[in-house]
């Protein structure tokens, strides 16, 4: 056996397993985090306004919104909540890649990240976990809050199952946007109006806030090829109606094995960039 593939071998070896990785990521962060309590609390509580305020929204816009909805039920509150939960995870999946690799950067340790036992694209997945774990705890808080003041589902237990795989799916197909943003981020070291401009469009033609149908054919052309509309789409049927967009859930599915080798090759081809031209800790 040649030197070559004995050196590989042994380099596969010393690669750690994903789950440690990920876990000591987490407890790192999470020890930072939990040293400033105050952010931390006030994070959790930032949902209480978000659902006070679609509360109200609701009962201004009353029932008009399930003639526009495709037979939902729930009312405005139900439709607006679920939206709203899925924009804050794709926003969140969105920057926390950028926003951690930015702040190695910085820092003047991402190189060093790099030259570490773990892959490169683990190592990225694994610093932003735990900012992707607090979002899920906080929707979660948020949603049980909306519960608490009368949102209602009316989702059988095939419903509920289609839901729960439809915020897994979306979950990994998010990833891999905020994966690439993050390969963005590393050339052009600067993302911030990028990021405004997509969350801004998904605000805008994501059927959020109001029903895809209401918008110009020219709009609804757009929402219509959106992953992010077909996520929506699935979670609100599964949980507001009778039911299951399987046809839909397929699609979303394929998108996402689509989206994740292509995010990861952008990330490796970034990576090899930075390090060939020197910029890897540039800021």
């Amino acid at each position: 056996m040649s030197s070559s593939a004995t050196a590989t071998i042994l380099a596969r070896r010393a690669r750690p397993r994903a789950l440690p990785v990920l876990a000591a990521f987490v407890r790192r962060d999470w020890g930072i985090a939990w040293s400033y309590r105050f952010p931390f609390v006030l994070g959790l509580g930032q949902g209480f306004a978000t659902v006070g305020f679609l509360y109200f929204l609701s009962r201004l816009v009353g029932g008009r919104i399930v003639s526009s909805s495709g037979g939902l039920h729930g009312g405005y509150f139900a439709f607006s909540v679920l939206g709203t939960m899925l924009l804050g995870f794709f926003s969140v999946t969105l920057t926390a890649f950028a926003q951690r690799l930015r702040a190695d950067q910085t820092a003047g340790t991402l190189e060093v990240l790099f030259t570490m036992p773990p892959r490169p694209a683990l190592s990225v997945l694994g610093s932003a976990s735990y900012q992707l774990l607090y979002s899920t705890i906080a929707n979660l808080v948020s949603l049980l809050l909306a519960v608490a003041v009368g949102l209602r589902f009316s989702a059988a237990a095939p419903g509920a199952l289609l839901a729960i795989a439809d915020i897994g799916v979306s979950f990994a197909l998010f990833s891999a946007v905020g994966i690439a943003f993050a390969a963005f981020v590393m050339v052009f070291k600067r993302g911030e109006t990028l990021t405004a401009i997509g969350t801004s469009a998904l605000v805008l033609v994501g059927g959020v806030y109001y029903p895809v149908s209401l918008m110009p054919h020219a709009l609804r052309l757009v929402a219509e090829i959106l992953p992010f509309t077909w996520a929506l789409e699935i979670l609100r049927s599964s949980l507001l109606s009778s039911s299951l967009p399987l046809a839909r859930f397929g699609e979303l599915c394929g998108a996402t094995i689509l989206a994740i080798p292509v995010a990861l090759w952008l990330f490796s081809a970034a990576l090899d960039r930075a390090r060939r031209t020197g910029t890897l800790g540039q800021y």
